[in-house]
């Protein structure tokens, strides 16, 4: 029977398949821990707290060489590498004040899973109580996940309907789910999550809150970088295509009045693209860089330009 290592809550499953396994590869414990250095060399301060993210990635990685490890007999080393891993985390995000949380909620099972392995005489009992620990922080992951996904769904739901300020709410709360779960396992289809900064300013943007939405887009050149291999019509969100359609008649005003500000002239062109204007749009990037060179996100669709799209509706 095969072990889906990253899967949480398997230990039923793992005890009694890890008896019958033999000879796995065991990845280089040092590089991988490197990696959870690395990690964390990134967080743990009040400015950049560790967040659940966080907390998901470094365990998988010790997972993923605890248990072959433990498969190929090798008790000691599981259980050792998974408490290393939990102690770093502890020490670098455990203060109170560097982690978010929903991290210090997995902070503390990995205390309490410390505390229940003991010092390591009993290395198969200390490798399963961390190994607990570990699944249940993927389990709060995942359930933040889900509950990021379905906020994003009502969200587009109050969007369609015309309830731009309720549908704020919604797509807000989702993206700050996402900076909860954000990290290097986050799954290719929690796309509500990824772009969920986009989405909560085009709520914004239709309440006539054109700087926030325009801070929104212009700071979020992940999402943005998405968005590049694909032409997303903005007029599939609305019930109502003619609230864009005005908007963007506000919009350019603004952006004339308010003429020396590039991530509202950059937010105008963002507008046309993803509707279809292309070649408007390539003439506010332009204003765009003129007011500012570097200007990340602008550069991003001019980069665009010189490369094929394929429509999909979102």
């Amino acid at each position: 029977m095969a072990i889906v290592p990253t899967a949480p809550l398997t230990a039923l499953l793992l005890l009694c398949a890890w008896s019958a396994q033999a000879g796995e590869a065991v990845p280089d414990a040092t590089a991988t821990r490197s990696h959870i250095d690395r990690l964390l060399g990134g967080h743990g301060t009040v400015q950049q707290p560790g967040t659940l993210g966080l907390l998901h990635d470094a365990v998988q990685l010790a997972i993923t060489v605890g248990a072959p490890a433990y498969n190929n007999g090798d008790l000691r080393g599981c259980s050792d590498f998974y408490a290393t891993t939990a102690s770093s985390l502890i020490t670098a995000l455990g203060d109170g004040k560097s982690a978010s949380p929903a991290a210090l909620l997995g902070l503390a099972d990995l205390r309490a899973a410390m505390h229940r392995g003991g010092s390591g005489d009993d290395p198969q009992r200390r490798a399963w109580a961390m190994r607990l620990a570990f699944d249940q922080i993927s389990v709060s992951w995942s359930l933040l996940i889900q509950h990021g996904e379905q906020l994003g769904k009502l969200g587009a739901e109050y969007f369609h309907r015309g309830d731009y300020d309720d549908a704020e709410v919604a797509y807000g709360e989702t993206q700050q789910d996402f900076e909860e779960v954000r990290g290097e396992s986050l799954p290719g289809s929690a796309a509500a999550l990824r772009l969920s900064h986009l989405l909560h300013a085009q709520a914004l943007l239709e309440q006539g809150r054109f700087a926030p939405a325009a801070a929104l887009v212009a700071g979020h050149c992940d999402a943005i970088l998405e968005l590049r291999k694909v032409d997303i019509d903005l007029h599939a969100l609305y019930g109502n295509t003619l609230d864009l359609d005005r908007t963007l008649l506000d919009l350019e005003r603004a952006a004339d009045d308010q003429a020396r500000d590039a991530d509202l002239r950059f937010l105008f062109g963002y507008q046309l693209w993803f509707c279809g204007r292309h070649e408007e749009a390539q003439r506010q990037f332009a204003q765009t860089l003129a007011l500012k060179p570097r200007h990340p996100a602008a550069l991003l669709f001019q980069a665009q330009s010189e490369t094929s799209v394929t429509p999909v509706v979102p």
